[in-house]
């Protein structure tokens, strides 16, 4: 299908992204959803490690799109999008909404001058 610049990344318009929301939720099996409320238990430190081993198709947060769907939701809903260290190889990124890298940019000058 093709290539678009998305924030200064090479978005593929036919691949497929792993995307994660942290305001937004899919409706997913319950069989799905009591393996990740098993995680949900553990301490929070671990729930990081554990939620990175669990499959996409049984996190509520994460959703399966095209490069294409990605960069219209993105670009209509206004998400500004932060990208995985390894964006190239993993195709994994979450969306945030606009509004929320206000309070992102807040915080961190908090804590530069701390």
């Amino acid at each position: 299908m093709g290539y678009v610049n998305f924030y200064d990344r090479k978005i593929d318009l036919s691949a497929k992204y792993e995307v994660f929301f942290s305001d937004l939720k899919r409706d997913i099996t319950p069989e799905q959803l009591a393996k990740y409320e098993r995680i949900k238990m553990w301490p929070v430190r671990l729930q990081d490690r554990l939620l990175a081993k669990l499959p996409p198709e049984c996190n509520p947060n994460i959703f399966i799109m095209t490069g294409q769907q990605l960069v219209d939701f993105a670009t209509s809903h206004k998400y500004i999008p932060v990208f995985d260290t390894f964006f190239i190889t993993s195709r994994r990124l979450t969306l945030m909404p606009g509004s929320a890298i206000d309070i992102y940019l807040e915080h961190s000058k908090k804590i530069g001058k701390g």
